[in-house]
């Protein structure tokens, strides 16, 4: 299993950075590969939800169900179709601006030791791209 972690600083208050990344149907705004967001179930912890990923030029469909929430400092869901994963977003409020970790355990069970090397360096771009996204959405 492969580990990715990146925080950003967003100046935008903690509770509205937590409210719009809780909501999966705003996830394909800012996550490149993201295809889709579909069938949401809220749920005590957090929402279930299906959703189609591209990766590599595959699509890959998977579904995510919540697994804890913390209002306004966790939000983790966990797929275990798809590509195997684990979400865990956390925040931290510093004055007026939201420090956001986002950190992904995944596993990469189709493409051999050569293609987890590829799908690391690409997962890495993603989990930026994905964070500066989110800062420029909300900073709007």
């Amino acid at each position: 299993m492969a580990t990715i972690r990146r925080s950003i600083s967003i100046h935008a208050p903690v509770d509205r950075v937590f409210d719009y990344v809780g909501d999966p149907t705003h996830l394909p705004q800012i996550w490149p590969s993201m295809l889709a967001v579909r069938n949401v179930e809220p749920h005590p912890n957090g929402n279930s939800f299906d959703w189609d990923y591209k990766l590599l030029g595959l699509r890959i469909h998977g579904h995510s169900d919540p697994v804890e929430l913390v209002p306004n400092e966790r939000q983790v869901t966990r797929a275990v179709r798809g590509i195997p994963n684990t979400f865990r977003w956390m925040y931290a409020k510093h004055d007026n601006d939201t420090e956001v970790t986002l950190e992904v355990d995944y596993e990469v069970p189709f493409f051999g030791r050569l293609g987890e090397r590829m799908v690391g360096r690409v997962n890495e771009r993603e989990a930026e791209t994905l964070l500066r996204n989110l800062k420029h959405q909300m900073e709007a």
